[in-house]
């Protein structure tokens, strides 16, 4: 872990207030990335199944009213309004895809009896064979490489999380390996109150 240094705006704590973070490290200098992950264009015949999924996973979205509260009803999104920003593919033919809705301004889900709010971004890791898998929203991917040096790639997310959409409350980083089989949690708690 590296102590010195400025910190990175990419990973401030709430409100830009910079902080310092532990950092993903290897004890070798180079690793390899034998899955060669790299920016693609997802393909059209995917598209679609990503929107479906999207749509099972966010099936109670409420949008606002004129003056910014959700609306009591559910509402649809439509599957032209969820874009996908980037997909990544691998050399076995999978893909890790992050989408946005186009117009994500003050739109929520209804998750049981808590809002979740939309404007961030959605992550779905793509098997060879095509199944979607809905991974979490507005996480940021950080690297893929083979840090165990078992000839498979790993993929590290940074994530932030909140159990209201006010303040981030959960900081770290989800790493996955097995071909997205497994992950190991690495998060810690972050204080949530408003700067004055």
């Amino acid at each position: 872990m590296h102590e010195g240094g400025p910190g990175d705006p990419n990973f401030n704590g709430n409100y830009g207030v910079i902080v310092r973070r532990p950092l993903v490290v290897v004890s070798k200098p180079n690793f390899a990335d034998p899955d060669r992950w790299k920016r693609t264009k997802l393909p059209d015949e995917v598209v679609p199944q990503v929107r479906a999924v999207f749509q099972k996973t966010f099936s109670h979205v409420r949008r606002c009213d004129s003056s910014g509260e959700p609306l009591a009803k559910d509402s649809r999104v439509l599957d032209s309004e969820i874009a996908v920003l980037k997909a990544y593919g691998s050399n076995k033919g999978s893909f890790i895809v992050e989408t946005q809705l186009t117009n994500h301004r003050c739109v929520y889900n209804m998750n049981g009896a808590k809002l979740q709010l939309l404007e961030g971004d959605q992550w779905y890791y793509v098997t060879p064979t095509r199944e979607v898998v809905f991974l979490a929203r507005d996480w940021e991917l950080i690297d893929a490489g083979d840090y165990d040096g078992d000839d498979r790639s790993e993929v590290i997310f940074y994530i932030a999380e909140a159990e209201a959409d006010c303040c981030v409350d959960i900081i770290g980083y989800v790493l996955f390996y097995d071909d997205f089989q497994r992950s190991a949690r690495f998060a810690w708690s972050e204080s949530a109150t408003v700067p004055d």
